[in-house]
């Protein structure tokens, strides 16, 4: 790999020093994309000889977009604290302010894809999904973008609208298969409210305060979430006021009472029973089975 191409990779080495090995903490990590580079392209073995295990495992928060496409082996991937698992033919996407966590123990091999949020995003990138499986016939469509992704990794300079062509080609295609776009009124709501609740970050938890803000009523807005997720509008928020309670949990010396006031919980007994409800633990149960982890 030359220089330009091991940007984020050495960003990631650079960063701050390594913590108490027990106290769980979240890693701040971002890419600035160099002119000549506006992407980032690198196999799971490159990542290995670059970067120290120990320090992959942290968790980090990003602030740009990354896939992994698992093309032999297995293995894992934490996303937002949940374990995805690696397969072959199976394109794992982390979105920009999520929080994830390399485990790099196991033996599947693949290529990562970093870029920055496209100004102007397409349709298929507002999917939810963590990842998709595809069949041969997909994955036969997706050998030209392989093939792409291994030739711009060893080209040399190119003219800034090559490189466009090329970023635009790359991320259109992985970005085909994550998604078959849903252009209906329906899924068009659906997704708005996720990007709202997404700029909340959890901190308000009122089903009739997002439909005031995007002009419906909350008997359309869980009709839309439901068809495209099968679940409720206050399902969908609760599950992020959830995680943004683990994301929180998870750094240095939060305790639940801070979580449940950050929150605007009225009370730390109503924020403990709410994420016991959820998560199965309270949140300092929770907290030491993180540190354990």
């Amino acid at each position: 790999m030359q220089g330009s191409r091991l940007n984020v990779i050495q960003s990631m080495v650079k960063i701050g020093h390594m913590p108490p090995p027990q106290t769980p903490t979240i890693r701040e990590v971002r890419y600035a994309p160099s002119a000549e580079r506006p992407f980032e392209i690198f196999t799971i073995a490159d990542l290995k000889q670059r970067v120290p295990i120990q320090q992959l495992a942290q968790h980090q928060h990003i602030d740009f977009e990354l896939i992994i496409v698992c093309v032999s082996g297995t293995g894992r991937h934490e996303i937002d604290f949940d374990d995805v698992p690696l397969v072959p033919r199976r394109v794992v996407r982390v979105r920009h302010d999520q929080v994830h966590r390399w485990i790099l123990d196991d033996s599947y091999q693949g290529i990562v894809v970093l870029f920055q949020q496209p100004t102007r995003q397409p349709d298929f990138w507002s999917n939810q999904s963590s990842f998709v499986d595809l069949d041969e016939a997909r994955w036969a469509d997706l050998q030209p973008v392989l093939r792409l992704t291994r030739h711009v990794r060893q080209s040399g300079p190119l003219m800034p609208q090559e490189l466009f062509a090329q970023q635009t080609l790359l991320i259109e295609a992985l970005g085909r298969q994550l998604m078959t776009p849903d252009r209906s009124p329906q899924a068009a709501l659906h997704s708005d409210f996720r990007r709202a609740v997404e700029l909340a970050q959890g901190h308000s938890r009122s089903v009739t305060h997002y439909a005031r803000t995007l002009g419906c009523s909350t008997r359309t807005l869980t009709r839309a979430c439901q068809s495209a997720t099968g679940l409720t509008a206050k399902q969908i928020l609760d599950e992020r006021v959830v995680l943004q309670a683990r994301r929180l949990l998870s750094l240095p010396h939060r305790t639940a009472a801070s979580v449940a006031a950050e929150l605007e919980f009225s009370e730390p007994t109503n924020f403990v029973k709410f994420f016991k409800r959820h998560v199965g633990l309270t949140p300092t149960e929770w907290q030491s089975t993180n540190r354990r982890s």
